[in-house]
């Protein structure tokens, strides 16, 4: 069985995140902040407790310095 795994970049109510989806099902985000221009700071990483020691979190923080 396939799974497909998205994160993309989302935005609600001036909080922003990286969101990791499997199969549309939130289980990950990262949340960041941009201080200054130029300047982004991670405030937050957080993985479902299954996906521990898959390396999506480390994916999630590599999505979000490209």
């Amino acid at each position: 069985m396939t799974r497909t795994v998205a994160i993309e970049r989302e935005e609600l109510n001036g909080v922003h995140e990286f969101v990791l989806r499997i199969d549309g099902e939130r289980l990950g985000f990262l949340e960041f902040t941009r201080p200054e221009v130029g300047v982004m700071r991670i405030e937050y990483v957080e993985v479902s407790p299954q996906l521990r020691g898959t390396g999506l979190g480390r994916q999630l923080v590599a999505k979000a310095i490209d």
